[in-house]
C-alpha cells in the first residue's frame, strides 16, 4: 500500500468501511459443526456449541439463537446482533515529532 499526503501527516488510521462488519461463527476442522464464543465470558470459557452445520452451509438462526440465549427467555435482535456482529480491527500508524 502506497499512500502519499499533501501535508505533514502525523497519525494514519486504517480500517475498513463500517458496512463490512460481518456474522463470525468458527467452524470445526470436519467443517462440519459451527461455535460462537460470546462476548460476555472470559476467554479460558468454551464457545457455545456444537451446532450441526447442513451440507448446503445455511445456519440454522433460530438453534443459534436459542444456543446463544441458553434456551431461557427469547432473545430479542439486539441481543442477537450483539453477540453475532463483527468489525474489523483499527490500527493506527503514529510520528512523533
Amino acid at each position: 500500500m502506497i499512500c502519499l499526503f499533501d501535508d505533514l501527516v502525523t497519525a494514519v488510521d486504517i480500517h475498513l468501511r463500517p458496512e463490512m462488519s460481518h456474522f463470525e461463527v468458527e467452524l470445526d476442522k470436519k467443517r462440519e459443526n459451527i461455535y460462537k464464543r460470546l462476548r460476555d465470558q472470559s476467554p479460558d470459557k468454551k464457545p457455545i456449541g456444537p451446532i450441526r452445520l447442513p451440507k448446503n452451509g445455511a445456519i440454522n438462526i433460530l438453534e443459534l439463537a436459542k444456543a446463544i440465549n441458553q434456551n431461557s427467555s427469547p432473545i430479542t435482535s439486539e441481543q442477537f446482533a450483539l453477540q453475532m456482529i463483527v468489525t474489523s480491527p483499527k490500527v493506527r500508524f503514529s510520528l512523533s515529532p
